[in-house]
């Protein structure tokens, strides 16, 4: 039986090798890049830092906007969606908020902004839109401001859901 495709991308090509999966790819290039940190299992804790913000931060961002199912489109499910996304806000982003902040002031961390301290990672790059002082490094203040970029729609990596602003209530 031949092995089926890949389900979905990206994908990520380098000579022979093809890898799947946004945390796979970041996990392979990582250390070739020096974004894994300095000690040898750095890679480790960078790449648990970096699924915890994938699967938790994006995915539950994500599916507050889509509450019921991620096929249905957001005005099939708003009245829904308002209701998780200020379940989201009053229950659930506190607690990251505080785990994030626990991670920068780490016993482990060298003196530094990033997530392990003085050194910079990919786990920070999967932060950038938290991570204000992520935009400043030289490289990404270079990329962003390149034609290379892939821009984002006006509203971000999100679509901007008005009825979902919950912050006053």
């Amino acid at each position: 039986m031949a092995t089926p495709r890949y389900f979905a991308p990206p994908l990520f090509k380098h000579g022979d090798l093809v890898i799947s999966q946004t945390p796979n790819i970041l996990l392979y290039l990582g250390p070739k890049l020096g974004l894994a940190g300095l000690q040898e299992d750095d890679v480790y804790r960078v790449n648990a830092l970096a699924l915890t913000a994938l699967d938790r931060l994006s995915d539950e961002v994500h599916d507050s906007h889509h509450s019921i199912a991620v096929m249905l489109p957001y005005e099939d499910q708003k009245e829904e969606s308002r209701r998780r996304s200020q379940y989201w806000i009053q229950n659930r982003l506190p607690s990251h908020l505080d785990y994030w902040q626990k991670v920068v002031e780490s016993d482990k961390a060298s003196p530094g902004p990033w997530l392990l301290g003085g050194i910079f990672t990919y786990a920070d790059l999967v932060l950038f839109q938290l991570w204000e002082d992520v935009k400043t490094r030289p490289n990404l203040a270079a990329y962003l401001a390149s034609d290379r970029r892939q821009t984002y729609q006006d509203w971000g990596i999100y679509r901007h859901y008005p009825d979902n602003d919950v912050f006053s209530e």
